[in-house]
């Protein structure tokens, strides 16, 4: 079935309720035999109690009582009411995220451009308040931060900067707006196509974003606010666009097209803005019917509490299985209409065709109750509501109805239906699911699956890494390999057999062919699926996503229909990770790790460049500073390196010697393939000048210690009687013979042992003699020990 609206398809807002009260008596919480509990999320998808400016409040609830029906209001100190929703708890006493207050600072009417005004903001103090029968249950605080203390935020706008995020297709010129940004810093602004999530290490120049945009702004040396056109009115498509903002911040701080702790999104899981096909304002003429795709899959949640994992774009689809939850998605500007802050009911409804469907129609929940929300103003691709956490098996199908006042009658023009000829949804007699999917399904081998992996120390990665309704988890491949992936199913007891397949949506992997699935007591076992394309052939992570289909089922030549959505985060390595990795316990390659190193060394396909790569992100970017004392490791002496502290600390990892930066570049490395081995000189020697890590140039690299000649830079001829010393030993990477530093750079101009002038060279790939006669001065002589290999292990 397919929406026959013509809005932008890919802007999705989930419901919530706001509804403009009097005057309001806060009653005494009522305890209950379970402490209820409120989990507060904001738009990045974060546990928070702070809540910045433009920023969105989202709650889940726990410890209910189950089946349930609850009000959930967000109050202000003056006692009004912001929103309220009405929900029902499931059998568990959850009722899973939703969004509670969109956009925090900015007022909407009619039309979508929207005010800012924080200092009405700042007058009052805000909570979640959950109510059963009037009486209160549960409440906590909700804490807004000011616009100074919210930090650098920016949005699309009208060219005054009021908040804007829909705009007219080749009619409407896009603005951006930033606040809060450091005065004088130059700003790289990027649009880009619309991304699932954001994360620290994504990167903005994808291939397959033929939307990518970029715009340089300098800001004065006083200002920290600036609106500016993005796109004229032909410049971008129509689609759905992120806002992303890279600025410089220091020397290292530069514009690289990857996402770092100081770039600024307009938000990390929804959507920034959209270009429509349609005039945002004034309303198109309604359609005698508004129509639109409603009902999808459950989002990933945790378990215990509800909390919605993520944001993934919502998968409609019109095939349920008993098994599964049904949740809605609604688009507030559909048909033409703009529903942004209306009040909503939400009903599943026996269906009905289009000539049934007739103006006045009661409406007559099926589902246990309806759920009583308010659209979102702008886009939430991420706020779902469930509106039937066990449906009942129906051949004739469900229509579901977003309802607005007049509650309780089918409004033609005016409430949405999905669908009208076509069934919203079915739960049929002989229904299928997709339980999970296990991309590492054989961990004694990783020929024609996935490696063995574990989060890091502590945490393992589970495996299925895909289970129906809960968070998912990476998996990581070695390079050109051919791969099966496998995946269990539950049907109801009727069912034999189906062919089921998985089509591509993005990814590497291409699709799971076709396979004929047999079923016996109401499951299909452990089911494999050839994927139609090798692994990549170079390292990178990246997300697969898959839409699996079904048809055929007992035989009966039916239809195909779409069961599930998946989506995974894949690594792809070189080679199976070598020491301090093992394929068991806790040395698995922890993702914490992958996560970097895939970044670092993105699209490389040697060891050598790969470890290049890394050689120069850990002397460049971690935050090491030589220690210019003693020259003693922070991160484990010997056989030891305390990996967990170091990725804990990046990017200040802080004072480090070679021995944590030997280790380091060995491990980061190791993790995607390059075979580096630890290598350890002894004596090592005086020193031409070197570029130690986060201290400069030095050929007296203990200048800090009292025994030492206080100065970094000495005459080159010195020795200890004058109060020069170099290092006893010295520990670094290597391929072979071939040296990779990363806790130096050295001087090869033509005076080496003194300077300046400096000319800065790395020491990566080098040959040993060669790094030898360019990193130590043998003149006091030296007799510099030939390296020796030494292992280490991880914590």
């Amino acid at each position: 079935m397919k929406a026959k609206m013509k809005d932008l398809p890919i802007m999705f807002i989930f419901l919530t309720l706001i509804l403009a009260g009097g005057a309001f008596q806060f009653p005494q919480v009522q305890v209950q035999e379970e402490q209820p509990v409120i989990i507060l999320t904001n738009s990045n998808g974060e546990k928070a109690e702070n809540f910045r400016v433009m920023d969105s409040v989202f709650g889940s609830f726990s410890g209910l009582l189950p089946e349930t029906e609850y009000t959930i209001l967000v109050m202000r100190s003056d006692d009004k009411e912001l929103t309220r929703s009405i929900l029902t708890s499931d059998k568990r006493g959850i009722i899973p995220t939703i969004a509670l207050w969109w956009d925090i600072g900015v007022e909407y009417e009619k039309s979508p451009v929207g005010k800012l005004d924080t200092d009405l903001l700042s007058r009052y103090t805000y909570r979640c308040l959950v109510q059963h029968k009037d009486e209160a249950v549960a409440e906590v605080p909700i804490n807004v931060m000011s616009l100074d203390e919210s930090g650098p935020i920016v949005y699309s706008s009208n060219d005054k900067g009021n908040p804007l995020n829909m705009f007219s297709h080749q009619q409407e010129n896009v603005f951006i707006t930033g606040k809060n940004f450091p005065p004088g810093v130059k700003l790289h602004i990027h649009v880009v196509s619309d991304r699932h999530s954001w994360e620290i290490g994504d990167r903005l120049d994808e291939p397959f974003d033929k939307a990518h945009t970029e715009k340089v702004v300098t800001l004065d040396e006083e200002q920290q606010d600036f609106t500016t056109m993005i796109s004229s009115k032909t410049d971008l498509s129509i689609g759905a666009y992120d806002l992303v903002v890279e600025y410089e911040t220091g020397e290292y701080e530069t514009a690289d097209s990857i996402i770092d702790s100081h770039n600024v999104i307009d938000s990390v899981y929804s959507i920034g803005f959209t270009i429509s096909e349609l005039e945002p304002y004034p309303p198109q003429p309604l359609e005698p019917h508004v129509e639109a795709e409603l009902a999808c899959q459950a989002p990933p949640q945790d378990p215990g509490t509800g909390t919605v994992i993520g944001a993934p774009n919502p998968i409609y689809k019109d095939f349920f299985g008993a098994s599964e939850e049904v949740w809605l998605a609604v688009n507030p500007h559909t048909g033409g209409h703009d529903y942004s802050n209306q009040n909503g009911r939400l009903y599943v409804v026996y269906h009905r065709t289009e000539a049934q469907w007739l103006d006045g129609t009661i409406l007559s929940d099926v589902s246990g109750g309806y759920e009583t929300v308010t659209v979102q103003p702008g886009c939430a691709n991420y706020n779902y509501t469930r509106i039937w956490s066990s449906p009942t098996v129906r051949d004739a199908g469900y229509d579901v109805v977003v309802d607005f006042a007049p509650f309780g009658v089918y409004d033609r023009g005016q409430d949405i239906v999905d669908s009208l000829d076509a069934k919203g949804f079915v739960v049929p007699t002989l229904w299928i699911c997709l339980d999970s999917i296990s991309f590492n399904h054989n961990t004694t081998s990783n020929n024609a699956d996935a490696m063995n992996i574990r989060k890091n120390y502590s945490e393992d990665v589970p495996v299925p890494e895909w289970v129906k309704a809960q968070e998912t988890h990476p998996a990581a491949y070695i390079k050109n390999k051919t791969i099966t992936i496998k995946a269990v199913f539950s049907a109801a007891a009727g069912v034999t057999s189906a062919k089921i397949r998985a089509a591509q949506q993005y990814g590497y992997l291409g699709d799971a062919l076709q396979t004929t699935v047999s079923f016996s007591g109401g499951t299909s076992g452990a089911v494999s699926f050839q994927v139609s394309a090798n692994t990549p052939n170079d390292i990178r992570y990246f997300y697969q996503a898959w839409n699996w289909y079904c048809e055929d089922i007992n035989g009966s030549g039916g239809a195909e229909v779409l069961l599930a959505g998946t989506k995974n985060r894949i690594y792809n390595v070189l080679a199976q990770p070598q020491s301090p990795w093992s394929t068991s316990g806790q040395s698995e390659p922890w993702t914490d790790v992958l996560y970097k190193s895939t970044i670092w060394a993105w699209g490389q396909t040697t060891p050598e460049g790969a470890a290049d790569k890394i050689t120069r992100q850990l002397f460049l970017n971690v935050g090491g500073l030589y220690d210019t004392y003693s020259g003693a490791p922070s991160y484990g002496y010997g056989g030891q390196f305390y990996l967990t502290n170091f990725l804990n600390n990046i990017p200040n990892i802080g004072v480090v010697n070679c021995y944590d930066m030997g280790k380091s570049l060995v491990t980061f490395s190791n993790v995607v393939g390059c075979g580096l081995s630890y290598r350890y000189s002894s004596p090592f020697g005086f020193l031409n000048c070197i570029n130690a890590i986060g201290r400069g140039w030095t050929n007296n690299p203990f200048y800090d210690n009292p025994m030492v000649y206080p100065e970094p830079i000495v005459p080159g001829d010195w020795g200890n009687a004058e109060g020069r010393y170099g290092f006893a030993n010295h520990a670094f990477g290597s391929i072979g013979d071939n040296i990779f530093d990363a806790c130096l750079t050295v001087d090869t101009d033509s005076d080496p042992d003194y300077g300046p002038p400096f000319t800065e060279t790395w020491m990566i790939d080098e040959p040993w003699t060669g790094y030898k006669i360019k990193v130590v001065d043998n003149y006091p002589p030296t007799n510099t020990g030939y390296p020796s290999t030494q292992t280490f292990s991880i914590q």
